[in-house]
């Protein structure tokens, strides 16, 4: 029924808006109106039996494939990539802090063992310290401390903005945002890290204000196993092996390469237990195309562009929102 209506919908505002330019345009718009004669009353009458029957045709597709997610307003988590792309650092407090005050649902940050075994937040694997490349697993966490993640070196500046231990970061974090912690894959020492990142998410009492990511789906389980109730999300940029396999993985998310989601969109769209959120190499992704799709989240450096499209989406009447998606569908078809 939804659908008959608002396929209506459509007809009716494209045949005023045809109206409106033949007016503008000094033409006999009233030839146009389905009640000024015999022979628009035939034309309409034959429209109509062909909407109608086009209608039916397509009415256990869009049951399918659309209704049950196109219709209501859409509900995206937001996740700010590295904890913000709009501050001079990232994985930081800073950039932690830049997203509390913008009322982001959750920031996503990389989480690796310093030398002693202590979790930082630090995506890359090396770090420049301004007079040579270091890894963070073989430095100090007091060296670490050096680096300015504004400057992207070593400085002595009080003010400068340094690595934060996991522990300082979730500290920050509680009671006011969730943190979506993505434990960075190192050999020899993923499971470590992974017992330690358990360790602190328990001592800060935020079992229920954080997720645990990762590429590897060991590291996951071994999570599920120190913190049951915690949620889970497998990332993926092209997974190695058969899609179908993912179905049986004990996780709640899949976090997909955009592209790689578009190759294989129907193959993702039959994990109808696992929500899935889109994230891109590109730093212009604002994951727009989330609202066309049955996607529950996106991975962006600007939560507010994000925000503020979703909310434009919702805005708009239900027939024009019903019309959108059925545009983007073909779209992406072609």
């Amino acid at each position: 029924m939804i659908t008959v209506l608002s396929y209506l919908y459509i007809s009716f505002f494209s045949l005023r808006s045809t109206r409106k330019y033949l007016e503008a345009h000094d033409q006999k718009a009233k030839k146009f109106l389905p009640y000024t004669n015999k022979k628009s009353y035939i034309i309409f009458g034959l429209l109509a039996i062909f909407s109608l029957v086009f209608v039916i045709f397509q009415t256990k597709f869009f049951s399918d494939v659309y209704e049950h997610k196109v219709l209501h307003e859409k509900e995206i988590t937001i996740f700010a990539h590295r904890a913000s792309g709009m501050t001079p650092s990232n994985n930081s407090i800073e950039a932690l802090q830049y997203s509390i005050d913008h009322q982001v649902e959750f920031v996503e940050i990389d989480v690796q063992l310093s030398k002693e075994g202590i979790p930082v937040v630090f995506h890359d694997y090396t770090y420049f310290d301004g007079k040579q490349k270091k890894y963070i697993q073989n430095t100090p966490l007091e060296e670490l401390k050096k680096y300015d993640l504004r400057t992207k070196k070593n400085s002595n500046n009080e003010n400068r903005e340094t690595i934060p231990t996991l522990e300082e970061f979730l500290k920050v974090a509680k009671g006011k945002i969730q943190v979506n912690i993505e434990i960075k894959t190192t050999e020899n020492f993923e499971m470590e890290l992974a017992e330690k990142v358990a360790e602190i998410v328990k001592k800060t009492q935020m079992n229920r204000e954080v997720m645990i990511t990762s590429f590897e789906y060991k590291i996951l389980k071994k999570i599920k196993q120190l913190l049951p109730n915690i949620e889970t999300g497998l990332i993926i940029t092209a997974y190695i092996g058969e899609l179908e396999e993912i179905d049986e993985m004990d996780i709640d998310w899949l976090m997909v390469n955009n592209v790689y989601f578009s190759l294989n969109q129907s193959t993702f769209e039959n994990f109808g237990d696992k929500k899935i959120a889109l994230w891109s190499f590109n730093k212009n992704f604002d994951g727009s195309d989330a609202i066309y799709e049955n996607i529950q989240g996106v991975i962006v450096d600007n939560p507010d562009k994000t925000e503020k499209k979703i909310q434009d989406f919702n805005a708009l009447p239900l027939g024009e929102r019903y019309y959108k998606q059925i545009e983007n569908i073909f779209l992406l078809s072609l």
